[in-house]
């Protein structure tokens, strides 16, 4: 773990000629979640490939019997497996909305599937 960090500490790119830097210090790093956690235990529900299409995720957890808050009759908890942004329409929403959830413990998210 140590030598990802001291690899990801400096990382440098270059997007549409602006050039970005960003420096990653130890102390800022173990605030970031950790990168290896423990699945929910017990029931889950496992969604991927969101792409941007908020409403359609917004169906997708309406259909599941979720609530607006992430809450579930049953208790049960979203996976969410990558690819959250790119093609739709909504893509911010979709972070948003993820993160939202993940904070208050309704989520869990795995970023690339």
């Amino acid at each position: 773990m140590a030598a990802l960090i001291k690899s990801i500490q400096s990382v440098r790119f270059n997007l549409r000629k602006r050039k970005f830097s960003t420096l990653l210090t130890m102390s800022s790093v173990k605030q970031v979640t950790p990168l290896v956690q423990t699945l929910f235990s017990g029931p889950i529900d496992i969604i991927g490939d969101i792409h941007g299409e908020y409403g359609a995720l917004l169906s997708l957890l309406d259909r599941l019997g979720y609530d607006d808050l992430g809450n579930h009759p049953e208790d049960r908890k979203l996976v969410f497996v990558g690819d959250l942004v790119d093609r739709g329409p909504d893509s911010i929403s979709v972070v948003r909305a993820v993160k939202q959830l993940c904070e208050s413990g309704k989520a869990q998210c795995i970023l690339g599937n």
